[in-house]
């Protein structure tokens, strides 16, 4: 195990014989660290989106006017997801028919594919009627992955083609 010189302001530094919360204000450190025992770390609150590549970054994108058969799964939306750790939730809208139907939609790891959909996890199917549009919102599922990877909001309609809108979210978190 290597240490790394701590820089800057250490004043009011916790110490074994000065325990509890640290009030630094600026520091440097050099290097891959690893917090133990409890660290406080602050979120930004400057109002400016998270850069890439850091935890925070939230990537997003949507889909309006898709005509979804009931032929098959139509990819709605899709990002593209580098290595870490990510929390991913998407939610899907339909409406307009004419006579009772459903929707699926979910997370697939292919393309306009099923690919990757679990039912109640990555997944989920809602009844429409002509009298009630549908929308399904997935809760999030955490993925860590090695590469980067694409994954897609897919749906497909049951009884008669849809037009659906739907956003797909990721927020990394590691």
């Amino acid at each position: 195990m290597t240490s790394s010189a701590l820089t800057g302001n250490t004043s009011g530094l916790a110490s074994a014989t000065s325990p509890g919360l640290v009030g630094i204000t600026t520091q440097t450190f050099a290097g891959k660290k690893t917090l133990d025992g409890g660290a406080l770390i602050k979120g930004d609150t400057s109002g400016v989106a998270i850069a890439a590549s850091y935890v925070g970054e939230v990537l997003s994108n949507t889909g309006t006017g898709v005509s979804v058969p009931t032929t098959g799964w139509t990819n709605i939306a899709t990002i593209t997801l580098t290595a870490g750790t990510w929390s991913i939730g998407t939610t899907t809208r339909a409406g307009g028919v004419v006579s009772s139907t459903y929707l699926q939609s979910g997370i697939a790891t292919a393309s306009a594919s099923n690919t990757g959909l679990v039912f109640g996890d990555t997944a989920g199917n809602v009844t429409i009627s002509s009298t009630a549009d549908g929308s399904i919102s997935l809760p999030n599922v955490i993925k860590t992955i090695s590469a980067s990877t694409q994954y897609w909001l897919v749906a497909q309609a049951g009884g008669a083609t849809l037009s659906c809108a739907g956003r797909i979210t990721a927020i990394r978190i590691a």
